[in-house]
């Protein structure tokens, strides 16, 4: 168990009961009827690859996400790329593939949405008919409804846009009226928008309902504050069944502006975020924010900012949140900050309570081959079955291998010698543990874990909601 050796040290039988009860209850949301085993065929290869019907992955634009588009209750694959959409059932076979105008970033386009690798495409039930419709935006701004199955369009619409908007960027499937994913919130950073880097992109926002998508939003925002390269995200934050908007900022369901984060003066920079239940013995969830310039991490709340810190004076750069150490209470927040230069790349660990229990510098404990560069697209993963979570990561700054390694000492755990020009993390080939998802060159891979699962029978992580949230609406610096 990688945290008890990591600390030498032995939890008590209290802790050890309190770790099975909260692993219990962390997974007990709508909780199958069926064993694990009888709803999902393991993959028989290993990996698990496919051709794509589509042109090879751009370097900075499209994604791909996973969602049951056929409703057999297995997980299908949604991939872009410039000018091309295409849907592909578990095992592979393409559904539809489009050659579509959607709406993905340039090379050169840094600061617009929906942001570096950003899928640009949603999956949902938006209409109530029982078949899972996609959804993306077109380069004018148009929403277009498809047939998840057949791509089939039912629907193109345009939204009403705010004062000082040129076209809408940016779209997620969300739970905002408490009916069900049956509402659009749509984003955008507006006609005025700021060279790269000087201002966090989307800061109008507004909220339809899809019934209702060429009437007037439900409500809008206009100054919202979140990632200065990336979109929006959307959680129900409070437990009361409906998403509230979140980023350095927070809007409660009715557009109620709950916090904006108070950052610390200069902390406009915001590079990444994560949404979990980061501190259990407080309500609702909690954002963990990574910020450049004045170098800090914070944890926000529903009420307001826990806690800021900074180390050593190390910048914030991406940020990722699991558990990583059973013996310290709550989620951790793993850091990847440089010193002196992007090449002096050290990474830290905050426990929940703002305290750093980790630091070391990955490129001296990584294999002698991998890059110098560090990593990136840093993702948790359930690859082992139990309680506590790895990271996943592509070799920094190219179209290389990808890495499962230990949060708290950066120690290898597996490689996978790769080409990768998107990684992915998602429950998807045989029980609740999450594969590492590649798409190289023409294929997508999918590498599973061949061990036995100790824990085979807990509900998938798709059961959680703010789970199925985080993987439909992603990008480069928040996977």
């Amino acid at each position: 168990m990688p945290a008890m050796v990591r600390n030498n040290k032995k939890p008590s039988l209290r802790l050890l009961l309190a770790i099975l009860l909260l692993g219990g209850l962390s997974f007990s949301v709508e909780s199958e009827k069926r064993p694990v085993k009888e709803q999902w065929k393991q993959y028989e290869i290993n990996p698990f690859a496919f051709r794509l019907a589509q042109p090879r992955p751009d370097p900075a634009a499209g994604g791909i996400v996973v969602a049951d588009l056929t409703g057999d209750g297995l997980m299908d694959y949604l991939y872009t790329t410039p000018g091309s959409i295409g849907a592909y059932d578990h095992w592979g076979k393409p559904l539809w593939v489009k050659e579509e105008d959607i709406h993905l970033l340039g090379v050169d386009d840094v600061v617009g949405l929906p942001g570096y690798h950003g899928p640009g495409v949603q999956a949902g039930d938006v209409d109530g008919d029982d078949r899972v419709e996609v959804l993306f935006l077109r380069t004018d701004g148009r929403l277009v409804v498809c047939d998840g199955a057949t791509g089939k369009v039912k629907r193109i619409a345009s939204p009403a846009l705010p004062q000082g908007a040129a076209r809408w960027q940016h779209l997620v499937v969300g739970n905002v009226r408490g009916k069900g994913d049956r509402d659009i919130v749509l984003q955008t950073s507006g006609a005025d928008q700021r060279p790269a880097g000087t201002f966090p992109a989307g800061r109008f926002v507004s909220v339809f309902a899809f019934e209702n998508l060429e009437d007037k939003p439900l409500w809008t925002i206009t100054n919202f504050h979140g990632q200065a390269h990336g979109p929006l995200k959307i959680a129900d934050m409070d437990g009361d069944g409906r998403d509230e908007i979140v980023g350095l900022s927070i809007y409660d369901d009715d557009g109620t502006l709950l916090t904006d984060g108070e950052p610390p003066p200069g902390a406009w920079h915001i590079d990444s975020i994560a949404i979990a239940d980061i501190r259990p013995d407080r309500d609702g969830l909690e954002v963990a924010v990574t910020v450049e310039g004045p170098r800090h991490v914070g944890l926000i709340g529903l009420k307001g900012p826990i806690w800021w810190r900074i180390y050593e004076h190390r910048e914030a750069d991406k940020v990722a949140v699991g558990e990583f150490d059973l013996t310290s209470p709550g989620l951790e927040i793993w850091g990847r900050g440089s010193f002196d230069s992007p090449d002096d790349m050290g990474q830290f660990v905050f426990d929940a309570q703002g305290n750093v229990i980790a630091f070391y510098e990955l490129r001296k404990v990584a294999p002698p081959d991998w890059t110098e560069n560090g990593v990136e697209v840093i993702v948790p993963i359930h690859w082992t079955g139990e309680p506590w979570q790895l990271l996943a990561a592509k070799e920094r700054h190219k179209e290389g291998d990808v890495a499962i390694f230990d949060p708290m000492t950066g120690r290898f755990i597996e490689r996978f010698r790769e080409r990768a020009a998107r990684l992915y993390v998602a429950d998807v080939a045989g029980d609740w543990r999450e594969e590492v998802i590649v798409v190289a060159e023409d294929q997508i891979r999918i590498y599973w874990n061949p061990k036995p699962n100790p824990h085979p029978n807990r509900p998938r992580l798709w059961t959680l909601p703010h789970y199925r949230r985080g993987k439909m609406n992603w990008n480069y610096y928040s996977p």
